[in-house]
This record gives C-alpha cells, structure tokens and sequence, in this order.
C-alpha cells in the first residue's frame, strides 16, 4: 500500500518478528534533506523462523490484512493489523501445509481474498480468506480459526515422472495461475 507525500505508507519488514513500518515525508520537518521518516507502529511475532513471504490482502481497501511464511515452516499466518494505538498485531487465521512452504499469493478482488500455496512437494492450495476471522475478544479460547482450502492442484506422481512446481502465482487479468515447472533439473 502507498499513500501521497505527506501521507504515512505502510511497509511491512521482517526477519524473525515482523515490524510494520510507517514512513512519511514531513516537510515541515527541521531535517531539510526531504528524507522520509521510519518508525516500528506494530510488531507480529509468530514463526519459530525468519520470515520469507510477506503479502498484504488488498481488500478491504486500505489493506488491514497481510499474510506470510516462513523458511522451513508449513504454516501461513494471516494476520491483522491492528488501530494505531496497539503495538501486537493479531494473528487472525493460519493453515497448515503437508510440506513446508516455497511461495505464496495474494488475489485480492472487489470482494474477497484468495490465498495460493504452493509447498516443496510440488502442491498447490487454494484458500479463500473471508472478511470475518478474528475470534471474539471477550472468548478465553486462545484458538485461532484455520482456513479451509478450497481446491489442489498437483502434478501426477508417475514413478517415471521427476517434475516439481517451483513456482506458482495469480494472472488477475487472465483469470488463471501461472506455474513454472521444473522437469529432469538439477537437484
């Protein structure tokens, strides 16, 4: 997400806790060089490892919403981001993988999210993320909801056959995913 000059931005950063960061460029500021401003507004900590895909859900517009994986890990969070007077960010949903994850994305439409996964065994899932997730404050469960897939995609396991999925992702305008196969390659 992006904003005008003058407007805070949001970015999203990570290693093994994930920061949101907010810049703006205040021009009213004594530092006369016109550089932006940073700070931490909201931190999320969830993966045992570093964090490798952030991407934010785009509706509702402005996004509150991103998911992400980590390295060796079989779960995407979905999280919320939360007003700007909070400091944790709240993970809303997760889904487990069977293997751990290689690449995801976001297809954000006028009325929903859909999450793609795509694990190192080749498989791709399909999850809608609905609007509503979060579990209600008042509740002392510390459950967090699972998204349900909603369709796979994997490639047949013909003892013979030695292509893997190595990437995948959304083509909003086509319709479709685009997945890059791998057949015979270097492992």
């Amino acid at each position: 997400p992006g904003g005008e000059q003058g407007d805070s931005s949001p970015l999203l950063a990570a290693a093994y806790i994930i920061e949101l960061l907010t810049t703006s460029n205040d021009t009213d500021s004594s530092d006369a060089s016109g550089t932006d401003s940073v700070k931490t507004s909201c931190t999320f900590g969830g993966h045992a490892s570093q964090a490798r895909h952030l991407k934010w859900c785009a509706h509702p517009s402005p996004p509150k919403r991103f998911v992400s994986s980590a390295e060796g890990d079989r779960f995407v969070h979905v999280w919320d981001v939360p007003d700007s007077e909070v400091k944790n960010g709240k993970l809303a949903a997760s889904l487990s993988m069977d293997a751990d994850i290689q690449e995801i994305s976001v297809l954000s439409q006028s009325s929903n999210n859909t999450l793609l996964d795509l694990s190192v065994a080749s498989k791709i899932v399909l999850s809608p993320i609905p609007d509503e997730l979060s579990t209600s404050s008042k509740s002392s469960s510390t459950q967090i909801p699972t998204l349900l897939p909603r369709s796979t995609i994997s490639l047949s396991k013909k003892p013979a056959s030695n292509t893997h999925i190595v990437s995948a992702t959304f083509r909003p305008a086509e319709k479709s995913i685009l997945a890059a196969l791998l057949s015979n390659g270097v492992h």
